[in-house]
């Protein structure tokens, strides 16, 4: 629909989620116009906003979003239209599962940082581990793909909890990801429906992960101080597995989730990441509170490492670290 940024923008913020229906399985050359008359023809409702989902590079991600001004239309677009043929392909219809509408958001761009559908790296607190079967490898990706691209395509299938875009020791993409749903059947969904799919010139692979639950899986390290005595309890934690793009603002948004963060700063070496980083709460038990909830857990493609940190840090004296050693 031809609605202004400023129009868009107001209705997203009034959007109902029992109003808003998905759609997956759209030409390519479906546009938001077409989305709109399609669903207004066939389920005589009052369409509110329909909107194509596009790509970094302005291509149609083969869905869209589309809300009526009732919960009763988007419920008869469902089992009126479901399977119905738009330009050629049979659409797939169902209720949208997001929390907000992101009506007139810009596409993606390599956004690698986010979780499940959160627009950052610390939004969520860290999720429960995947449930046997439920994690997918996504491979031969387009490097332009981000983490929402990656959710939006797949949320076709069924509930995704999370989706994560690999990343490399540069800071861009590897062309893969994971995709965790909320449970095995709609993980063995997304399999039969996308494996092989093109997307952007490229037919991915789809196909369950073989390293869910497993740090292994994403570049996990560290093994070498496992022999090393626990670490005497501080204020300070030593966040290990970073991502190599993690900057001082990524660290306090995703560890202020669970206590007062005083500090935090990632260890440059010339002019690079050490992928590690130093974090400082008000209080013990904060830091004990963020061992707990985010030890392993995936943070852009990585699974975290972290334990108290063994030398405390003196962010007042340019970042140095003392000389006392924290048994």
């Amino acid at each position: 629909m031809g609605n202004g940024g400023s129009d868009v923008a107001e209705v997203a913020r009034q959007s109902k989620k029992d109003c808003r229906v998905y759609v997956g399985n759209l030409s390519y050359e479906v546009r938001s116009e077409d989305l709109s008359d399609f669903m207004r023809d066939g389920a005589s409702g009052k369409v509110v906003h329909a909107e194509v989902l596009l790509l970094p590079n302005g291509y149609s991600k083969g869905c869209g979003i589309v809300e009526f001004s009732h919960p009763e239309d988007a419920q008869k677009a469902i089992t009126q239209l479901s399977d119905t043929d738009l330009k050629g392909r049979p659409v797939f219809i169902r209720e949208d599962r997001e929390n907000e509408a992101r009506y007139g958001a810009p596409p993606s761009r390599g956004n690698f940082r986010g979780f499940g559908g959160h627009g950052g790296y610390g939004a969520p607190p860290p999720p429960p581990a995947a449930a046997p079967g439920a994690q997918l490898y996504i491979g031969n990706l387009p490097y332009s793909a981000g983490w929402q691209d990656l959710k939006d395509m797949f949320r076709a299938a069924g509930n995704v909890v999370r989706a994560d875009i690999n990343i490399g020791p540069d800071g861009r993409s590897k062309g893969s990801g994971i995709v965790v749903f909320a449970n095995p059947e709609d993980a063995q969904n997304a399999i039969s429906q996308f494996n092989g799919t093109d997307w952007n010139g490229r037919p991915i692979e789809v196909r369950e992960d073989r390293f869910a639950g497993s740090a292994g899986g994403f570049g996990f390290g560290g093994a070498s101080e496992r022999n090393l005595p626990p670490a005497e309890p501080s204020q300070q934690i030593f966040v290990k597995n970073l991502p190599w793009s993690t900057s001082n603002e990524d660290l306090v948004e995703l560890f202020q989730t669970t206590g007062k963060v005083d500090e935090a700063e990632v260890l440059i070496e010339g002019t690079r990441s050490k992928g590690v980083g130093v974090v400082q709460f008000a209080s013990i038990s904060d830091a004990e509170t963020s061992i707990a909830k985010f030890q392993g857990y995936v943070y852009g493609g990585r699974a975290l490492d972290i334990e108290y940190n063994r030398s405390w840090r003196d962010f007042r004296s340019g970042g140095h670290v003392n000389d006392v050693q924290m048994s």
